[in-house]
Parts: C-alpha cells; structure tokens; sequence
C-alpha cells in the first residue's frame, strides 16, 4: 500500500480534484471513484454506492465521538485532522484507494474500559444501498449491489463488489498487531490488538471493486471463445461481442449488451449466421498464425457506429465458402431493443479460400463500412469499402497493395476514421513477416493510397506489424500492432498525419520491464480515443492477460502506472486478446477468449474516467506585471504534476507547487505582454485573459493591483485585450516581421522544430463565418500542423470550460508565410453573433511536425470585417 500511494502520487490518474464542495478521485484499474466532505468519503463502482463515516474512537465496545474535520487535498492524497491525536487519511494508487489512520497515542481511558480493557476499536458508519458480508477471516467485507445479471450473462461473483479489506496494522517499531474487521447494525468495526505495542500506530485498510465480468453460459456456448471480438459505441453504453467458436450449428454467435445505469444486461437475443447455410466451424481456417485457426465463423470481428444502432459482423469462411459480412440495426431502447439484419456483403467477384469478413471497420454514421480479406488473392489480401444505405450496400472500391506478395494478408486489420475517409490497413505478412501498413484516403467516392508504409521504428525480428490497428476518431493518429516483435514479446507505434502522410512519433513502444514476459503479444489489440490522447493496448499472454494505458501529449506516448485486468479470471483467459475503447475512453472493454476452458468472457470498465485528467487551467496571476525575477502566484486548478511553467515562449526561471491550484514561479528575462502557461502530463493549460504578464524595465510591480492578472471573477471579461506588438528572435532571424501573436511553438534547437509566428492578434472575419490569419515558418525546413480556435467559457459559479470553435490544417515551406481560412463551427458563429462581433479567443497547435517541446496558445481577437455588396446601375 506504501508503494502505491508512491506511485500515485506521481500519477496525474490518481489526483485528488476539487468539485463544488467535495474532492473527488478515481481508480480506473480498481474500478472505484471516490468523493470526500466532512461528512466522510462516498464510494462508487459499478452498482455499490455507500459512504463510510470515522464516528468513534475507544477501547473495546467503550468508544467516544471523534472531532469533526473537513477534508484537506495534496496530490493523490486526502487527510482529516480529528483532534491532535488521530489522523484519518486516504491515498489513490494502482493497488486501490488506500484508507489509513495514524493514531498518536492511546484514546483516553474510561472506567469501563479500565475495568474490561478490550481492543483498540474505530468505528465507522455505514450508510447506502449495498449488502455488507464479512469474510471467514475477518480481514475484509465484501459490499455488494446485491443485483444480479440476467440468467445470459453472469459476473464473476454474481454481483456487482466493492472489496474493503487488505486490513493491517502496525506500531512504531513496524510491528505487525493483530487486527480484524466486525460488523454492527449500521457500522463497520475495525479492532486492533495493542498489547505491548508502542505508540504512534497505523491502520491501513484497502478499498477496490471487482469490475464484472460478462459471459454467455457456459451451456449454451461450449468452447465458444466469447470476447474474440469486441466493440463499444462512442458514449460506452453499447457493447458488441462476437464468440466464432459458439457451437450452435458450428456458425458462430455474437451478443449485444447495453447499460442500465451500472448494470450490463443482454440486448435482444443471440445473433447467428444466417441456418441451413454451411457450417464455417466444420472446417479449419489456414491463417497467418497456428493460434487462430478455426477463427473464421460469424462473429470473428465487429464493429458499431457512433451511436451504437448500427452493427457490422464478420463471418469469414473456412475453404468452402468466400466469406460476408453482415449489417444489423437497432430499434428501440434498453433492454427491450432488437436488432435486425438488414443487410449481407458478399465481396463481388471474392474468391472462394478468401476470408472476406476477418476484419471489420465503420464509420461513425454507420454509411461507411470497410471489410478485410486476408487471404484473398492467394493470400495476398484485400479490403473492400461499401457505402451504406438503408438495406443497399454499393461497392466503392477494392483497396490493396499493388506489390503485395503471397502471404502478405492486406486486410489482416482495418480501421475507419469517423467521417470513413481515412483508412488503415495492416499488412502483417508484408516483407516475411516483419509487416507494414497503408493507409489510404477517400475524395468523393474514389480512394487512393497516401504515400509510404508504415512499418515499424527498430522492430525486432518477424514482428507481424499490422495485425492490429487504430485510428482516431479525427483521422489524425494512427496506432498499429505487432504481437511478435523480439520473440513475442509483442511491440506498438504511433503514428500522426503530417500533411497527406502519417509520420512515426513517440518510437517504439513496449510493456514496462517489470510486466515482460517471454511471449506475452503486447500489441495482439489496440484502440484509440476519438481525439487519439489516449491508446489501449492489449497483451494476452501477459499472465492471464491484461490491457496497458497510454496517453498522447505532445511528441510523446506515455505509460500510465495502472494496467487493466480484471478480476475471477478462469485459468490463462487471455485478457487482452481483444479491446475496444469508447469515445472519451470513459469506458474500455478487454475480451478474454480462452477464459474457462476457452468459453470465453468480457470484462468492462468504466464507472471511474479511464481517461487522463483534463489539462490544468490558469485563472489569475499575481502580480500581473514586473521584471525578471518577479514572484508571481499562478492560480488555477490540476496543476498536480506539473512539469513546466512558462511566461510566452520562455520557461520561468524557477518555480514551486504549493498545491493543486497554486504554483509559485519566478519571471524569467523577457518582453512586452504574454500568456502563463502550466504543462502537466495532462496538457498543456489553454490561455485567457486571466494568465497575461507583462514584463517591465525595473521596480517590481504592484503586487496589490494584480496588473494584467485579470479580475478572477469567473466571468468573460467585456474589455478587449490589448495587443502588444513584439519581433520574433527564436530561430531563424527574420527582419522586419512584426510577430503580434508571439511563437507558438519553440524548442530548444529552432531548425528540429514546427515554429511558426502569427502576423497579427487581430482576425478578420467575414460573413460571422470565416477567420483570416496569416503564419509564418520561422525555423528551418518543412513545417506542417493542425491549429484549433477556443473560446474559454466561464459561467459564473462553474469552472472554465474551453470549447472548440473551429480547426484548420496548414503546411509552411521554410521562410515562407501562409493565409489560412478558418470556418467557425455552429457554437462560434452563434459565440461571435452574441458578442456583436468581436470576440477575444485563443489560438493553438494541437499538433506539429516536426513536434515543438512545448506547444504553445496566443490569445488573439476576432472582429467582423464588413463587406461591400456590388451594386448594379441602371439608367
């Protein structure tokens, strides 16, 4: 527990946030989230709400009230002080949330405990809607929802768990005491043996859920592998399973899950192929690897839309038959919804001994979809995009590589990105296997093939790169599997667009060394969130399997300390095998194949956020102005972890993080009027009017007036903001530009980096519709990124929220400068009317090639510039 609360609080996942009244923390890997007030601390997982309350203190059944406390934060850590002797206290980290007390002496005696003596007792309310056991040892108690799954679909205990138990005790010499759990009607008695112990003490509890784990039956489905496949709608509240095994009638299965509030439950009946057609399962499928053969029934891959009404299953043969896919749509809700096949894709013209179907992709609307075969052409491969619509699907093109060999397998994998104009397609067998990947692009109703491959940064040996792939939901980052790299041990890259190409970013990434085993096929699975910040990546032959989280910042791909794996494992499950991400990546599911014999079985997580924490934001500065050297106090929130503070382009001479909303930082020597910004793992704070500094000759500056701290009243500020118009001198020397907007990007060597300058902090719009800008390429080279407009909404009351009002993409030959057009989305147009026409935004690089180090916002105004209607004379 001492290790974790270590980790965690060096892991931005486990913070402690404040919310209104509360502090608030999630556990992802442990599947509870947590929100603490002086009242105590209230628990959630998946169908357990209670709340736990320390009330009493004393010797045997002779206790006295505790003083009330309100909750204090500092990193992944919250403490109550209930009087000069005892201290409640709680850390989030990999192993759970951690409950402690220290008590530094023992309570005060009474004359009935003097007379009985007894144990060391707390006691702590119980209050919520959840059935409390206690283990036969009396170390832990179970609480559960007490609600079970539906007779289709079972959890690993029946019900949904929340564990509190993990109970030690120890004294100051590090003696282990004797201690155990009770339960009283309404209360949860922690009891320690003291005898002969010295003072202070420390009680450690530990608190984690059991996330449930989905199966089909095991009667009914045999060595079905149930959990193949995997796919969640965007918002997590729709799951799609496929089983290839089901041996009813040898053709396969695949079941539909929704979720009820906390609960998953079937959603219509069981989904099979299409009777009195061949059965697939009768004959065994040749592929790329000995382990999935015989993976080639109805069921082997699937896919959903966005909004989880439209489904894509597919079914590729054995020898006997080329292989379909098939489409199903969604009527109605919850758990009375059926589902309808309304549509069979055969490959027109696929040969038979193709697998047509072995992987499957749609777009979010569900109109486009994307089918793989694999072994198609001799085993060279091929994939086949439909357009989608109603109960008629057209082909639109065979894509495939023209130097394909035999056994390359184009199509092993395919993905779609959400608008289905990109794909990606995995090559695994490609070059002897060590593998590769296209990626092709759609314009109108014709696609062509970007240029290069990807392939894999130092892969090691036959890694068959491409056997798994992802694409973020903008098209703009790619990720791709090879299971068998450097033995099995398994690899995974990262890839984002630059230009019309995908370039390699982040190198090459593989399982923390302490998770290594031989074979374990990290990179057998992959998914991306729809911004593509964040990646799961599957290996399931790490132990019983297990899933590994990654964030994207920057240039750089970055391990989360927590791994998913769920609990009530049957044997090597292979959890991991398959995995599927929702949108926000708020819910995450990992298929386990090979689970109870090879039944098979799902586990999903998604109570607590999976994702990151959102980036920190600045919302004063104090003081607003003075020279280098200047104390200044930055405000805000999630400046836990913080890595950099920086005034414009310049990182702070020194600074100190006093707490989650507080950062004392030194100005370094710079000029004219810029933006404080903090970078954690999460980000990069976006700017606004509250984060200005103005540098000044000398004197120091008022710290009671604030300068250009900006008022802090969490309102949009009504004046505009001023513009200071400063000469760009990081990287390359350009004389006689005027930079109003400041460097948006900078690093430490000008010629590696995407560097570009504004022109001028104030944008024409016209027509309330399009924004008018002009960059310039400062550094040396080639220079290509996506920029964002946002609006930093401040509702009274409510913490800030940035909102993206529009997105441009741009490319910059070194020395030259560039107008961009900017369309603004529906939220700034109405944003831009409200403000009669001016509107004070900022405006970022969200991504660079060649990447910056830090990337980097300017505040900028938009005005509308008017526009003169022709006019037409006539005698």
């Amino acid at each position: 527990a001492e290790v974790s609360a270590v980790l965690g609080a060096g892991e931005p996942a486990f913070a402690v946030r404040r919310s209104g009244d509360s502090l608030r923390t999630a556990n992802a890997a442990k599947g509870v989230s947590a929100s603490f007030a002086e009242g105590g601390v209230q628990l959630l997982s998946p169908g357990v709400n209670v709340s736990l309350s320390l009330r009493a203190l004393g010797v045997g059944n002779s206790l006295q009230a505790v003083a009330r406390a309100q909750p204090t934060v500092h990193a992944n850590r919250v403490s109550y002080a209930r009087g000069g002797a005892l201290t409640e206290w709680y850390a989030n980290g990999p192993a759970g949330l951690e409950q402690g007390f220290t008590l530094m002496h023992a309570p005060p005696a009474t004359a009935h405990a003097a007379r009985t003596q007894g144990p060391l007792t707390l006691s702590l309310a119980l209050r919520g809607a959840a059935h409390a056991s206690l283990a036969p040892d009396a170390r832990s108690l179970t609480l559960s929802s007490g609600v079970s799954s539906s007779s289709s679909v079972t959890s690993s205990s029946g019900a949904h768990t929340l564990t509190y138990g993990g109970l030690t005790a120890t004294d100051a010499n590090g003696r282990a005491l004797h201690s155990w759990l009770a339960l009283a009607a309404g209360r949860v008695l922690i009891r320690v043996d003291t005898s002969h112990a010295r003072y202070p003490l420390t009680i450690d509890p530990l608190i984690e859920a059991q996330p449930g784990k989905l199966t089909a039956g095991a009667g009914e489905l045999g060595e079905g592998q149930f959990g193949s496949s995997v796919a969640l709608s965007a918002d997590g509240d729709t799951l799609l399973v496929g089983a290839p095994h089901d041996t009813n009638a040898n053709r396969g299965a695949a079941w539909f899950f929704t979720r009820l509030g906390s609960t998953w439950v079937p959603q219509g009946t069981e989904l099979t192929g299409v009777e009195g057609m061949p059965a697939s399962g009768e004959e065994q499928c040749a592929e790329e690897t000995p382990e999935e053969a015989g993976e080639c029934a109805f069921g082997a891959s699937v896919a959903l839309s966005a909004d989880g009404n439209t489904a894509l299953i597919g079914e590729p043969s054995a020898t006997a038959r080329p292989g379909s896919a098939w489409v199903f749509k969604r009527t109605g809700s919850g758990a009375e919804a059926k589902w309808t096949r309304t549509t069979i894709l055969p490959g027109e013209g696929v040969a038979v001994g193709g697998r047509f179907g072995k992987s499957v992709a749609l777009s979010a609307d569900g109109t486009t979809a994307l089918v793989g075969d694999p072994s198609a052409n001799g085993q060279r491969g091929e994939a086949w995009v439909f357009a989608l619509s109603g109960t008629s699907a057209t082909v639109q093109q065979t894509l495939t590589d023209p130097e394909a060999a035999h056994f390359d397998h184009v199509g092993r994998s395919v993905a779609l990105s959400g608008d289905g104009d990109t794909a990606l397609i995995g090559i695994p067998g490609k070059a002897e296997y060590a593998g590769t990947a296209l990626v092709f692009t759609r314009a109108g109703e014709s696609w062509r093939p970007e240029p290069g491959e990807l392939t894999g940064e130092a892969e090691s040996g036959a890694a068959r790169f491409g056997k798994s792939v992802a694409l973020s939901g903008d098209g703009e980052t790619a990720l791709v599997g090879g299971q068998n790299d450097n033995e099995g041990l398994g690899a995974a890259w990262g890839f984002v667009r630059s230009g019309e190409s995908f370039v390699a970013q982040g190198g090459k990434l593989v399982a923390p060394p302490e998770s290594s085993v031989q074979s374990m096929h990290f990179g057998a699975s992959v998914a991306l969130s729809g911004n593509g910040a964040f990646a799961l990546i599957g290996a399931p032959r790490a132990g019983d399997g297990e899933a590994f989280q990654y964030t994207h910042t920057g240039s750089a791909w970055t391990p989360l300390t927590e791994q998913l794996a769920g609990v009530g494992a049957s044997g090597k499950g292979w959890q991991g095998a398959s995995v599927a991400l929702s949108s926000e990546a708020s819910v995450a599911a990992l298929g386990a194949p090979h689970d109870h014999a090879r039944v098979g079985a799902v586990w999903v997580f998604g109570e607590a956020p999976i994702i990151a924490p959102s980036p920190p934001t600045v919302t004063t500065v104090l003081p607003g102005f003075g020279p280098a050297g200047t104390e200044v106090r930055i405000k805000g929130s999630g400046f836990t972890g913080a890595t950099a503070v920086s005034f414009g382009s310049l990182a702070a001479a020194k600074f100190d993080v006093r707490s989650e909303g507080v950062i004392k930082a030194f100005a370094p020597a710079g000029e004219g009027v810029v933006d404080v910004t903090v970078q954690t793992p999460a980000g990069v704070s976006a700017t606004g009017a509250g984060d200005t500094f103005r540098f000044t000759a000398g004197g120091g500056g008022d710290k009671k007036s604030g300068g250009g701290g900006g008022t802090g009243s969490g309102e949009e500020p009504t004046t505009t903001t001023t513009t200071t118009t400063t000469t760009t001198t990081t990287g390359a020397t350009t004389t006689g530009t005027k930079a109003a907007g400041g460097v948006l990007g900078t690093t430490s060597s000008a010629a590696a980096a995407c560097q570009v300058t504004l022109r001028s902090k104030r944008l024409a719009v016209t027509s309330y519709r399009t924004v008018a800008l002009r960059l310039m390429r400062t550094g040396a080279g080639a220079c290509s990124g996506k920029l964002t407009l946002n609006f930093n909404l401040r509702p009274k009351g409510k913490r800030p929220k940035l909102e993206a009002i529009g997105t441009a993409s741009y490319s910059l030959a070194e020395g030259t400068s560039k107008v961009l057009e900017i369309n603004l989305n529906k939220a700034g147009r109405k944003l831009f009317r409200a403000h009669r026409g001016k509107l004070n935004v900022s405006l970022a690089i969200v991504r660079a090639v060649p990447a910056p180090r830090l990337a980097k916002s300017a505040s900028v105004r938009l005005t509308w510039k008017k526009t003169h209607k022709a006019v037409t004379l006539t005698k």
